[in-house]
C-alpha cells in the first residue's frame, strides 16, 4: 500500500472514531406521537418527587419532536408531556451508551403503541409495563369475582389461590427481569420497590411481642433493596418515597428519634455524592416546613451538622449563611431551652422582667394593635384566661408596636385584655424582640414552666386549651 493510501485510510478511521466518540458526548431522542394536534410538547426530568421541565420541544417538518443537545443526560426518568392535557409517557436513560435512539406512540395508548428504536432499556421497560397492565387486569378481575362470591368459602379460596399464583408469577417475572438485565435502570428500579419479607421469628411471641419483632425487622432491613451509590435512582420517584416513609412511618415522631434516622439515613447516601446531595437538601426542607410543634429542632441538627460541619460543600455561600443563621436563631428556642429572659416595661411604665414572673405556668404572648389575625384571637385568649387563670397561668402579654403606645392602650380597652399582664416593648426595643423570639408575624405564643423552661409554642388560641389541659395532666403525674 503506498504511503498515500496509507494515509486516506489512517484519516478515515480516525473520523469513524471521533465521530463516534462525538456521538457518545451528546443525546439525541426523536419523538413521535401520532393522534396528537398539537405543535409542541414539554421534556421533563424526575427529581425526586417532583418533575422539572428540560426543554419545549417544536415539532419538526417530518412530524416529530426532537430532543437534542451536546451533553449527555443525567441518567433516569423522563417524561414527555403533552399539552393542554398534560397526559404524559415516560422514557428512560439508563446509562451513556443510549442517549440515541427514537420512540412512537400513539394517544389511544401510550404504553401498547409504544415503538422504540437504538435503545434495550426502554424496550424492556415497556415489556415490562405491558406484562404488568396485563397482570393487574386479571388480579382486579378476579377481585371483583371475589367480592361477588365472599360468602362462598369453597368459591373464595379459588379466586384466591389463582389471585396468589399471579403474585407469584408477578414474583418470579421480576426476579427473572432483574438477573437477566442485572444493571440497567429498569432492573434498579423494580429492585428498590421491592417491599422486605419478614421472616418468620425464631421463637413462638405473644401479638405485642410479635408486632414489635415485625416493626423492627423491616425497619432494620427496609432499606436492602437500594444501592445508594445508584445516581440514577434520584431522577426516579422511588428513592425519595422510601425516605419518605422512613422517616414518617418507621420513626417515632419526636426529635431526638428522628435525629436519628435522619443520621442513619444520610449516612447510607455517602455511597454516591448526588444522592447525598439530593437526600440532605430533601431532610432541610422537609423540616424546614415541618409544622408539627418542636421539629424544628431536626432542622437545627440538619444545618449544623451537615451544613455547619461543611458536608453540604455544593451550598452557595449566600445561601449558607442564611441557613446557618437560621439555626443560630431557632436554637435559643427549642422545646426544652430556657427562654430568653425579657426586660420590659408594663403598659403603665413600671419595670418588669419575664423571670420575675413566678408562676406554674406562663404563656408569653406577642401581639401587634394592626394584626388582623390577633384582633381574631383576641376574644379567644380572653375566654382561655378567664377559664384558666386560676389553674397557675400567668399571661405575658406584649405589644410588639415600641412607638405607637397608644394603639396598643386603645387595643387593651376595646377589646378587654385589661385582666392579664400587659407590657409594651420600649422604643428601639421591638427588633430586640422579634429577634430573640423570631417573631416574623403576629400572633406569637410560647408557653413556659414555672422555671421558664420552654415547654410548647408556635401554637393557635384556639390549640391552648388542649394543650394546656394535656400538660396539666402530665404534671400530675409526675
Amino acid at each position: 500500500m503506498t504511503a498515500i493510501k496509507q494515509f486516506y485510510v489512517s484519516c478515515f478511521i480516525l473520523f469513524i472514531a471521533f465521530s463516534s466518540i462525538a456521538q457518545s458526548k451528546g443525546h439525541k431522542i426523536e419523538i413521535t406521537v401520532d393522534n396528537f394536534q398539537e405543535k409542541q410538547l414539554y421534556f421533563a426530568v424526575h427529581y425526586g418527587n417532583k418533575q422539572y421541565i428540560k426543554d419545549t420541544l417544536d415539532i419538526t417538518a417530518e412530524g416529530t419532536f426532537i430532543k437534542q443537545g451536546e451533553e449527555p443526560l443525567k441518567q433516569g426518568i423522563y417524561l414527555a408531556i403533552l399539552p393542554p392535557d398534560n397526559n404524559y409517557f415516560e422514557l428512560l436513560v439508563g446509562s451513556d451508551d443510549e442517549q440515541f435512539f427514537s420512540a412512537k406512540t400513539s394517544t389511544e395508548n401510550f404504553v401498547t403503541n409504544m415503538q422504540v428504536k437504538g435503545t434495550k432499556e426502554n424496550e424492556r421497560f415497556y415489556e415490562y409495563l405491558i406484562y404488568m397492565g396485563n397482570q393487574r387486569k386479571k388480579a382486579d378481575e378476579l377481585r371483583k369475582e371475589l367480592e361477588e362470591v365472599k360468602e362462598n368459602a369453597g368459591k373464595s379460596k379459588k379466586i384466591t389461590d389463582k389471585i396468589d399464583a399471579i403474585d407469584e408469577e408477578v414474583e418470579a417475572y421480576q426476579a427473572d427481569f432483574m438477573t437477566k438485565y442485572a444493571g440497567s435502570l429498569g432492573a434498579a428500579m423494580i429492585k428498590a420497590s421491592k417491599d422486605v419479607p419478614i421472616p418468620d421469628p425464631k421463637e413462638k411471641l405473644d401479638k405485642k411481642a410479635m408486632q414489635e419483632y415485625q416493626f423492627r425487622y423491616y425497619r432494620e432491613h427496609f432499606f436492602d433493596h437500594i444501592d445508594f451509590s445508584d445516581h440514577r435512582l434520584v431522577h426516579t420517584p422511588i428513592l425519595h418515597s422510601k425516605m419518605e416513609r422512613f422517616l414518617d412511618k418507621l420513626t417515632y415522631q419526636v426529635p431526638d428519634s428522628i435525629n436519628v434516622s435522619v443520621d442513619y439515613l444520610l449516612d447510607k447516601c455517602k455511597a454516591n455524592e448526588d444522592v447525598f446531595q439530593y437526600a440532605v437538601v430533601y431532610c432541610l426542607n422537609k423540616y424546614a416546613q415541618a409544622k408539627i410543634i418542636g421539629f424544628d429542632a431536626v432542622y437545627v441538627h440538619i444545618a449544623e451538622k451537615y451544613y455547619g460541619g461543611g458536608l453540604a460543600d455544593w451550598t452557595e455561600e449566600d445561601q449558607l449563611k442564611k441557613i446557618l443563621k437560621n439555626a443560630r436563631t431557632l436554637k435559643p428556642l427549642l422545646i426544652g431551652k430556657k427562654a430568653p429572659n425579657i426586660k420590659i416595661h408594663t403598659i403603665d411604665d413600671q419595670p418588669i422582667q419575664l423571670y420575675d414572673v413566678e408562676s406554674e405556668f406562663t404563656i408569653v404572648y406577642f401581639w401587634d394593635p394592626d394584626c388582623g389575625h390577633c384582633k381574631k384571637s383576641a376574644p379567644k385568649m380572653v375566654k382561655f384566661y378567664d377559664d384558666y387563670k386560676a389553674k397557675g397561668i400567668t399571661l405575658f402579654s406584649i405589644c410588639t408596636k415600641d412607638k405607637e403606645k397608644e394603639k396598643c392602650v386603645n387595643t387593651i380597652e376595646e377589646k378587654d385584655l385589661g385582666r392579664w399582664l400587659n407590657t409594651m416593648a420600649q422604643e428601639d426595643q421591638e427588633l430586640y424582640y422579634r429577634l430573640n423570639y423570631n417573631i416574623r408575624s403576629t400572633p406569637v405564643l410560647y408557653v413556659l414552666d414555672k422555671d421558664k423552661t420552654i415547654i410548647s409554642k408556635n401554637l393557635g388560641a384556639d390549640q391552648l386549651p388542649e394543650v394546656m389541659d394535656r400538660l396539666m395532666e402530665m404534671q400530675d403525674l409526675k
